[in-house]
């Protein structure tokens, strides 16, 4: 590869992470697109899933592995790009939800919709992203005193990512492992300072579903 073709990759690898380019600058977000390129010459088939190894690359390579708000960055513009690019699925519906009985609903698995992606970060990179986002000067990088749990998903036409409790986020990753409402109702009632586990889990599911992160409820006798 000559480059010229790494210039053009680099310049294809900024339209997925125009964060990213504006929060290091053009020639420094340049030096790393002909670095990745070098690291990932193979993928340039396929321009589509081309920045797919960026935030291992900038995790895993120095110096950029000396800033991890950086493969942070990268992996959240990733999982905002892959939600976008989801297939479109249906998603369960309130009025779906409400013909469930609590003793149909214990035996139910939730499939999760497939733009849904699960992130947890170190640093203030959510911080750094939104300013950057929105045209404004972003905060300093910071190491943060506990890990932030995420999820990234499509709403409507939409993708976007709010923060979760560490409780809510142990539930949505045991729901994507597909385990019974029962017991993900006896997964919260282990978690400290939960005073109501069937409570909180119909609250999550509830909120899941509103939000368009479930497609559908398996195992009833109201499941499709």
């Amino acid at each position: 590869m000559d480059d010229n073709d790494k210039s053009s990759l680099a310049e294809f690898l900024g339209g997925d992470h125009s964060g990213l380019k504006g929060y290091l600058g053009t020639a420094a977000f340049d030096a790393v697109g002909r670095s990745y390129c070098a690291k990932y010459p193979s993928e340039i088939q396929n321009t589509k899933w081309f920045s797919c190894n960026l935030p291992k690359f900038l995790g895993q390579t120095k110096p950029y592995s000396q800033k991890p708000e950086l493969a942070e960055l990268a992996s959240l513009e990733l999982a905002l790009k892959d939600a976008f690019e989801a297939p479109d699925v249906s998603q369960m519906s309130l009025d779906e939800f409400a013909k469930f009985t609590p003793e149909d609903l214990s035996a139910c698995t939730m499939v999760l919709h497939p733009s849904v992606r699960r992130l947890r970060f170190s640093t203030n990179a959510t911080s750094l992203w939104a300013a950057l986002t929105c045209a404004e000067l972003p905060p300093r990088p910071e190491r943060l005193d506990e890990p932030l749990e995420l999820i990234v998903w499509r709403q409507g036409p939409n993708p976007r990512f709010r923060m979760l409790g560490c409780e809510e986020a142990a539930a949505l990753d045991a729901a994507a492992n597909a385990i019974p409402f029962s017991e993900l109702c006896d997964l919260i009632a282990n978690l400290e300072g939960c005073a109501s586990p069937p409570k909180s889990a119909l609250n999550y599911l509830r909120g899941w579903i509103e939000a368009e992160v479930v497609s559908e409820l398996r195992g009833g006798k109201n499941s499709p």
